[in-house]
């Protein structure tokens, strides 16, 4: 019995071991396919997959200074094909200041907003005070509203610019997530769209729907913040984007979220329909992109102090994706396409130091982008995310 034990465990040692190596055919598909990305060219093989998606997901991770610098490199290629709007995985109650300052109608954001967002943000800015108004791209926070206080902060903020409303009245003198709390924005939402003419006249047009939309959410976000459902987040985070596509028909879009939100089928994380397989059911022609830091150093939270230093092809197998694009691209940013079937194989892939599948990524993702080395967000550094 223990030498069939025995012959049992070496099998399956080299059942693993064989599955995490790649195989001729599929190291030659990469070798012929992979694209080096030089200095700030943008090759034909990216632009032609923005032109062939009218919805791209950007699964990344999350505080990466070399990635929105990148959507800022993009962001004459985006314009140019169609692209109007760039959805950011971050609180939905900002949506509104973020496109006040972007269009220059505010000067100032609160540093919370610049610590996450600094760089994406001012590239937007800048980039749009160089095109046609035509030609700009906005950008929506499409996130639930995490922090309890959030909603209450983006209240205080635009009060400082419509002047007070009763409509906020009880919602400021109800403590975010007590029992009153929901019961008052229900009441909100319902005197807005019943009285609708009245807050209309009070408010202006453009910010009547701002409101509406930001209790409807935070109503929302209440309810993932009390009973903490993963499924609903995702369903608020979808509902989000299909109202702002359906809202702009004319225009492509560009959701930039987290890789396991962006996964075609779910091979990492919970088992529940995350965000891509939620917009598969409304929408055609999307594709997802996901990003991988090769080396550097990375924060697994955003409030951590701690700076990871890491190396992913220390940590895969010699023989494995990740070290052959590392051989190949040369210290360099590559994009490979992962059209070919045999990327429908199982194939080990890290994708962070925490995060390593066997899984046929083809499947998974629809391209890959690799960036040589990553360091962390340096707003991070300058700003303080609990101003």
């Amino acid at each position: 019995m223990r030498i069939i034990h025995l012959l049992t465990i070496l099998i399956c040692v080299f059942i693993f071991s064989c599955s995490n190596e790649l195989d001729d055919k599929t190291a030659a598909v990469i070798e012929e396919d992979i694209l080096i990305i030089e200095d700030s060219s943008v090759p034909k093989g990216i632009t032609d997959f923005l032109d062939n998606s009218t919805i791209v997901l950007f699964g990344e991770t999350h505080y990466v200074q070399e990635h929105q610098e990148f959507i800022v490199r993009l962001l004459p290629e985006l314009s140019e094909r169609g692209y109007k709007i760039i959805y950011q995985e971050l609180f939905h109650c900002f949506t509104w200041m973020v496109e006040d300052y972007i269009n220059g109608d505010i000067n100032e954001l609160p540093e919370f907003l610049h610590f996450f967002d600094d760089t994406l943000i001012r590239g937007l800015k800048s980039f749009n005070e160089t095109v046609p108004e035509g030609a700009r791209i906005e950008l929506r926070y499409m996130d639930v509203n995490h922090w309890k206080s959030n909603f209450s902060r983006s209240i205080e903020e635009m009060e400082k610019i419509i002047g007070p409303s009763s409509l906020f009245d009880k919602l400021k003198n109800t403590i975010p997530d007590e029992a009153d709390y929901l019961t008052n924005l229900i009441s909100a939402n319902n005197l807005m769209i019943n009285d609708k003419q009245k807050y209309q006249n009070e408010l202006g047009v453009k910010w009547y729907d701002r409101i509406l939309e930001m209790i409807g959410i935070e109503i929302k976000s209440h309810n993932h913040r009390t009973i903490r459902n993963n499924g609903e987040r995702e369903k608020v985070m979808a509902e989000i984007i299909t109202l702002g596509i359906n809202e702009s028909l004319s225009s492509k879009h560009l959701i930039n979220t987290g890789m396991f939100h962006a996964q075609k089928e779910i091979f990492m994380g919970q088992k529940i329909d995350r965000l891509r397989q939620l917009l598969d059911k409304e929408f055609t022609n999307l594709n997802s992109l996901v990003f991988i830091g090769m080396r550097g150093k990375y924060k697994n939270a955003f409030d951590s102090n701690d700076k990871i230093t890491f190396d992913l092809t220390d940590d895969a197998s010699s023989n494995s994706m990740i070290n052959l694009i590392d051989k190949i691209s040369e210290n360099h940013m590559s994009f490979l396409p992962l059209k070919n079937d045999v990327f429908n194989d199982d194939v080990e892939i890290n994708y962070t130091p925490e995060t390593k599948v066997n899984a046929p990524i083809g499947q998974q993702f629809d391209a890959i982008i690799t960036y040589p080395e990553i360091g962390v967000l340096e707003s991070m550094d300058v700003y303080d995310y609990r101003k």
